[in-house]
């Protein structure tokens, strides 16, 4: 059980630590200090950061999603409609539900 916590904290570390390398290294400024005499503005720079980090990683990943729907000829809008008939039609059991949530705590896009 101890090796098992040990390697999830350390998968933990290495998704975070990717998080704020991009952060630091490839244009969103962490490295500078904006706010020298100001914790709270400090730390709302960094929360921004968090954002805008997030939006962008949003950007790329419904990009790659256009790409794929334009290869196969469908529109946004089929797609939705397909989705949403997807969710109607499936009925998850309350206790299949409480093991998914337990066994997958962060969902990571790759």
């Amino acid at each position: 059980n101890i090796w098992k916590v040990a390697t999830l904290g350390r998968l933990r570390w290495t998704i975070e630590n990717q998080g704020f390398n991009t952060q630091k290294n490839q244009g969103y400024g962490m490295g500078h200090k904006y706010s020298r005499k100001n914790f709270w503005a400090m730390g709302n720079y960094y929360q921004l950061t968090q954002i805008g980090h997030l939006i962008n990683q949003l950007t790329e990943k419904l990009q790659k999603v256009k790409e794929l729907l334009s290869e196969s000829g469908q529109s946004w809008k089929l797609l939705f409609v397909d989705m949403l008939a997807c969710m109607r039609k499936e009925n998850i059991d309350p206790p299949e539900l409480e093991s998914a949530i337990q066994k997958y705590k962060q969902l990571r896009y790759t």
